[in-house]
């Protein structure tokens, strides 16, 4: 039983991340409704406009100007003037990354880098891709438009720069790391739905061949614990890991942090809801247990839940059809909500969490029918 306890929180981790990937990352929709609110991320939008202007400097050094353009005696103010000039034409960019045009450049270039994300992990050729074989968001678009806007703002010298010149992006994998993910990813999408049900079967059996379920559900809880948590830890060692080693050299460690977090947001949802079900499930198992304390709440709480009930019904809602079955009633529960979230087109933390909820109610019910029946009170003035 312990072993089948310790392999199904090794197993559920996996499991997360096997039906995050599939059902999340490797959907372009999903992916890009993910990463579209970083249009407005503070990091994103600076790293952008470092980009916009690094590729517009580079073909028309405004601050070399500057200073050709001042007489000699004064030429000890050109490069106070040109780092002004510069500094104010990224400020410019800034102000039109934070427009609703950008919003819509932002979509458009996050669904080319997810299709040439796809095609890489899957081994495909993609038009997408970079030619070096890495996986950028083309900011190509963007230059061209904020040129425009910084032509709005009176900055003209820029306008003669043809698209060709103008070619930026943020290299969000680079293609030795992809091919380091390949075959991680390959088995990942193709055990995402093995996992879970695997994961499942070996909780289910745990509680089958267990002698004492309390201490079983303690221990399954004590695991799943264990499980978020080195999930968690893991996301937390990749972020690292991300910034250098698997973004571009280009992007600001804020930026990639930015990028990672949100693409990784989910994933992590989810583990912090394992781990937050295990410390549930622990406590549910101490609380039914046969200390003193333990015993006393249960006492007080089905007292006053069953007193509730039976003021609303009008009599004692008990079952003893329920009480004889109530052992079964409470595995044939479980398991049906477990196949119920399996069965699910879509497994979201907020499906977990309704379907963990209505469990919980429906096990409650069962207990309250399942009490002793109260005694019924005399009428007043009934000898």
């Amino acid at each position: 039983m312990a072993v089948l306890l310790i392999a199904a929180s090794i197993v559920t981790p996996l499991a997360l991340t096997a039906v995050w990937l599939r059902d999340e990352v490797l959907v372009t929709h999903r992916y890009v409704h993910t990463v579209t609110p970083l249009a407005s991320n503070q990091a994103i939008v600076s790293a952008v406009a470092a980009q916009i202007t690094d590729a517009l400097y580079a073909k028309v050094d405004l601050t070399k100007r500057t200073k050709d353009a001042l007489p000699p005696k004064a030429g000890f103010l050109g490069g106070a003037l040109g780092a002004g000039l510069k500094s104010y034409t990224q400020e410019t960019i800034e102000r039109f990354l934070r427009t609703g045009a950008f919003r819509v450049i932002w979509v458009q270039a996050n669904t080319q880098a997810h299709e040439a994300l796809v095609a890489a992990l899957e081994g495909k050729s993609s038009p997408f891709l970079r030619p070096d074989g890495s996986v950028a968001i083309d900011l190509s678009s963007a230059v061209l438009s904020a040129r425009t806007a910084l032509g709005a703002a009176g900055i003209h010298e820029f306008d003669k720069l043809s698209p060709a010149d103008l070619q930026r992006g943020i290299v969000i994998a680079k293609p030795e790391s992809l091919q380091r993910l390949r075959n991680g990813v390959k088995l990942l999408k193709a055990l995402a739905l093995g996992l879970p049900i695997l994961a499942a079967a070996l909780y289910v059996l745990a509680f089958a061949i267990s002698r004492e379920r309390r201490r079983t559900l303690v221990r399954a809880g004590i695991g799943l614990v264990a499980a978020g948590v080195v999930g968690l830890l893991a996301i937390a060692a990749g972020r690292y890991l991300y910034a250098h080693h698997v973004s571009g050299t280009g992007v600001t460690d804020d930026a990639a942090s930015a990028i990672y977090n949100t693409v990784l947001a989910d994933l992590r949802l989810w583990l912090e809801l394992a781990a937050l079900g295990g410390v549930l499930a622990a406590l549910a198992g101490t609380v039914a247990g046969p200390s003193r304390a333990a015993v006393a709440l249960r006492g007080a709480t089905l007292r006053t839940t069953g007193a509730v009930t039976d003021e609303v019904v009008g009599a004692s809602a008990t079952s003893k059809w329920v009480a004889a079955n109530r052992p079964v009633l409470r595995t044939v529960t479980v398991i049906l909500g477990l196949l119920l979230v399996l069965d699910a087109h879509r497994i979201t933390p907020r499906l977990i969490v309704e379907y963990a909820i209505g469990t919980l109610v429906v096990l409650g019910i069962f207990e309250i029918l399942a009490r002793p029946a109260m005694p019924r009170r005399r009428s007043r003035g009934v000898p």
